[in-house]
């Protein structure tokens, strides 16, 4: 019986193993689809507000992504359409970089569901 224990202790260890591993794929499943509807969602509202199409694939950042730098724009986007500028108040913020149709780097936040477009979008 006692050399039963350590066999089933290793056979729990490995189940608990790959129970992690499993939560852990999971996981990043979510985290890639969220992105995803991020992305969707951001290309939409792009090309809604300006008539234009985004024209590499956008660069989608959470907010434990992001720099200093990257915050402080996505602030600046935020008080650019008279939003609350300190990220922490947002659930779920995102910073969307990507090229328009000239080639000009932009970027757009997403946060609490609602994409962000900068002030000047458009223009």
């Amino acid at each position: 019986m006692k050399k039963y224990i350590p066999v089933g202790l290793l056979l729990m260890l490995a189940l608990g193993l790959v129970g992690c591993e499993s939560e852990e794929q999971g996981a990043t499943e979510r985290a890639q689809e969220a992105r995803d509807t991020v992305g969707s969602q951001f290309k939409t509202a792009w090309q809604e507000e300006t008539g234009e199409a985004v024209s590499t694939p956008p660069t989608i950042l959470e907010r434990s992504e992001m720099s200093e730098s990257h915050q402080i724009m996505a602030s600046m986007i935020l008080l650019g359409r008279g939003m609350e500028t300190d990220l922490s108040t947002y659930a779920v913020v995102y910073l969307v970089e990507f090229k328009d149709a000239d080639g000009v780097e932009r970027a757009a936040v997403y946060a609490d569901g609602k994409v962000v477009l900068p002030a000047n979008a458009g223009q």
